[in-house]
């Protein structure tokens, strides 16, 4: 979807949940890389500020599903203004990326722009992240494995939370934390020292380039490398980041 067709479902969206929401409606976001880089890809993300939510208002969003899907956009993630300012602390990943890569759409209050996200507890959210996320890489490759459309979707929807990782490890050693994927990349590798080819390459398959059009070997060639840099970076993280 480009930003033309993007930004025209975003309209009706956000003139759809006025519609039906009224006050309630407190803000509507776009947030991630797509909300900062102007660049057509998948993962689109959504985020819908009410003043209450509760069945009623989950059922109203409900009601036009099907014509979002059709328009390529996600249901948003629906929090309270109170549930958003209260946790923090628990989700510093998933907040900092709201507050630091947003695009307001709609709404009477830009609550992310004043939203402090405390770093105390991001060391540990971190440091389970990394671990986690490779322990699921490598059960789910027990699946794929063998078949290379499904082995290049796990590769392609794998990168993005370990990019998630890499961007939090360059705020804890205070370092610049870019929104663009590729920068993000280069910018961790070079401080962790961990080769940089196999993770924009999984980039680029995730992105639909076509400078990455690999048979079933090559990708499980690639896979390879991937998984290997990854545990790298995992115990980096591990051993340094998560206590710098």
């Amino acid at each position: 979807m480009d930003r033309p067709e993007k930004d025209r479902a975003l309209g009706e969206l956000a003139e759809f949940m006025e519609r039906k929401l009224g006050d309630n409606l407190i803000a509507l976001y776009e947030f991630g890389e797509g909300a900062c880089v102007d660049w057509e890809g998948d993962g689109l993300k959504l985020l819908a500020v009410l003043k209450t939510l509760g069945a009623r208002e989950l059922r109203i969003l409900a009601e036009d599903r099907r014509r979002w899907e059709k328009n390529g956009l996600p249901a948003p993630l629906m929090l309270t203004k109170e549930t958003l300012l209260s946790s923090t602390d628990v989700f510093p990943m998933e907040f900092l990326e709201m507050k630091e890569a947003n695009r307001f759409i709609f709404g009477q209050e830009d609550v992310l722009s004043g939203l402090e996200v405390p770093l105390l507890n991001l060391r540990l959210q971190l440091e389970t992240q990394a671990t986690g996320k490779l322990i699921h890489l490598r059960q789910s490759y027990i699946d794929a494995a063998g078949d290379k459309k499904r082995l290049a979707r796990l590769i392609a929807v794998s990168i993005e939370p370990f990019t998630e990782v890499m961007r939090n490890a360059l705020r804890l050693l205070g370092k610049s934390a870019p929104v663009d994927k590729e920068e993000i990349i280069g910018a961790f590798c070079a401080e962790s020292g961990i080769d940089r080819v196999p993770f924009d390459q999984a980039l680029e398959i995730r992105r639909g380039g076509k400078r990455i059009n690999l048979d079933l070997d090559g990708l499980e060639e690639l896979f390879s490398g991937y998984l290997e840099e990854i545990g790298k970076m995992a115990e980096k993280i591990d051993r340094n980041f998560s206590r710098a």
